[in-house]
């Protein structure tokens, strides 16, 4: 799914108890030749890709979620993620589809799993 720039911009701004992202976000920016997408926002497109395919679209179903960021992420790059099933634990990579490199790994632990699985 391509990421959108907008996202980030709009998370941001909506969510002021988060303030503390944007004072560690600015000084990382000078970096770049571009903006960036913030760790949470591919964070969160990794983990609903996982609700929507190994958990039938309910997200009571996650008991747990680990990440780890590897690479930057540039709005309006393609995110796909990879899952693996293993017992109750999801382990996942996301890559960008035009650099093909990995963004963000780790697991997503589940209470139960899916009927269908």
């Amino acid at each position: 799914m391509a990421v959108l720039g907008l996202v980030s911009i709009l998370w941001m701004t909506t969510c002021p108890y988060l303030s503390f992202i944007l004072v560690t976000f600015f000084p990382i920016v000078d970096r770049f030749d571009r903006p960036i997408l913030h760790g949470l926002c591919i964070l969160g497109y990794a983990v609903r890709a996982i609700i929507k395919s190994i958990c039938k679209g309910d997200p009571t179903m996650v008991k747990g979620i680990f990440g780890r960021f590897l690479l930057h992420v540039f709005p309006g790059e393609t995110a796909v993620t990879e899952m693996w099933l293993e017992g109750l634990r999801v382990i996942y990579q996301t890559s960008v589809k035009e650099r093909n490199r990995a963004v963000l790994s780790g697991y997503v632990d589940l209470h139960c799993l899916a009927p269908s699985l």
